[in-house]
């Protein structure tokens, strides 16, 4: 029981770090333990994720994912992105949900 608990506390952590746009090697590399991330009620705490993505960036060099944006310094939406890249899609390959 005590190793499955583990395990999802681990992917949750994982989980949190890709959404930053780390990868879990890098996480896990970069010597962050679980324990750190955990907090007193034995939940991970997604703030000390994102302290440990940060000090994984540092630590291991990476930088953060830039954010695409559109004249005026707005964020375009992933909508429009997706919008953007689905017009220049090959013409055989539209329609393919796995494009």
């Amino acid at each position: 029981m005590r190793g499955q608990v583990e395990t999802l506390r681990r992917t949750q952590a994982e989980k949190l770090a890709e959404a930053e746009g780390l990868r879990p090697a890098a996480l896990w590399g970069a010597g962050t333990n679980l324990e750190d991330l955990t907090a007193p009620d034995g939940s991970i705490d997604p703030r000390a994720v994102t302290v440990a993505v940060k000090a994984a960036r540092q630590t291991l060099g990476i930088l953060p994912v830039p954010t695409v944006f559109a004249a005026g310094g707005q964020a375009i939406p992933s909508s429009v992105a997706q919008a953007f890249e689905q017009a220049f899609v090959p013409n055989h390959l539209k329609g393919n949900p796995h494009v």
